[in-house]
């Protein structure tokens, strides 16, 4: 019978399991961040958790003194891809409602076959066969997690390229910090992709379980980094809700000031200003901010930016139908009034219009 083996390294990968242990609990449990986002990057730290208790197991010879150790479903690996990907998506875009489910089938068909196998049912699979699943599931989980860091990369980068950080109220810098992340992430596991075919198709499984341990650790440390960070600074999209001080306001008070908001933005016109702000509105309306915001988020059903770029395109379709788009282009005319990026232009352009700028304006020379 083999002897246990339990050394620096294994030493310093039972440290990372609790660690993850202590992160899954933490970011899954603090009161004001309980979201679905969180639940998905709890998830995704106990995969990687219990993918490391595997690899415990194996280096510290525990599955040679205990077999049946080795098959427990441990190897949750293909549902960790989907896991960071689902936490980026809820995190910018919590009314998201894509197929979840779908997602995870390939992780649940690995957990089934594990745990039959831990169960002591025969499944009939002689060497080539399992040879043939054993490489499938490696290569799998880890194009899996590549292609799904590569996701949730665009997810942020199109957000950041659409300008939309500041409307959907995510702290400033943690796009950044995100980025850089899931890019170092995405080419750790592309390394441990090639490594590992390397291992199978050149080396044929000659690599030894401490010939990974450099790529492990890396891999493990930039995960709990995003758990940290995530915990420290969480993405958090923080819907306006008002404040609850003004629930008792009286409609005809609420309507007297949101038309008092209404003409003070057409009169001044405080909208071609592209840095306007609820403080600068406030001070010219003479209305506490927290009351303006309480009015436009429950009143109007719409946040503070949504309701001054209301304002913006009804002067932009204004400006579309004179003579002006002779002079100028319609990325001008948006530039005049209040936006600061075309991206954001066209996007709030069929948000409030159901159409392009350039469709809205072959209907408006057609209906003349």
């Amino acid at each position: 019978m083999s002897s246990l083996r339990f050394d620096f390294w294994d030493a310093l990968l039972f440290c990372g399991v609790i660690q993850g242990v202590i992160m899954s609990i933490l970011v899954s449990a603090r009161g004001n961040r309980r979201s679905t986002a969180s639940w998905f990057l709890s998830a995704m730290l106990m995969i990687f958790v219990l993918h490391n208790v595997l690899i415990l197991i194996h280096d510290s010879h525990l599955s040679q003194v205990y077999p049946a150790l080795s098959h427990l479903p441990l190897n949750l690996i293909l549902g960790f891809g989907p896991c960071i990907y689902f936490y980026v998506l809820f995190s910018l875009n919590p009314g998201a409602r894509p197929q979840v489910f779908i997602h995870f089938i390939p992780v649940l068909v690995q957990f089934c076959y594990y745990l039959l196998w831990s169960a002591g049912v025969n499944l009939h699979i002689d060497y080539p066969v399992w040879k043939m699943i054993s490489q499938t599931e490696q290569l799998g989980g880890l194009t899996s997690v590549c292609v799904y860091s590569l996701m949730s990369l665009k997810i942020v980068r199109n957000l950041r390229r659409q300008g939309r950080a500041a409307e959907l109220k995510i702290r400033k810098g943690v796009l950044g910090w995100l980025t850089k992340l899931l890019i170092s992430y995405s080419f750790l596991w592309a390394v441990w992709l090639a490594y590992t075919l390397a291992d199978i198709f050149y080396f044929n499984y000659q690599l030894h379980l401490r010939d990974y341990f450099p790529l492990y650790l890396l891999v493990a440390v930039l995960t709990y980094w995003i758990g940290v960070m995530a915990y420290l600074y969480p993405i958090g999209v923080v819907p306006e809700t008002g404040n609850k001080a003004y629930n008792d306001i009286s409609e005809e008070e609420a309507a007297r000031n949101l038309s008092r908001l209404g003409k003070i933005m057409d009169q001044e016109q405080m909208y071609l200003d592209p840095n306007l702000n609820l403080k600068q509105v406030a001070k010219l309306a003479g209305i506490p901010a927290n009351m303006i915001s309480f009015l436009i988020n429950n009143k109007l059903d719409s946040s503070f930016n949504e309701w001054v770029n209301r304002f913006r395109i009804e002067a932009v379709k204004e400006q579309m139908t004179s003579s002006r788009l002779k002079e100028i282009t319609i990325a001008g005319i948006a530039a005049e009034c209040g936006f600061n990026s075309k991206a954001t232009f066209n996007r709030v352009f069929k948000q409030q219009t159901g159409m392009t700028p350039s469709d809205y304006l072959v209907q408006v020379n057609g209906d003349k």
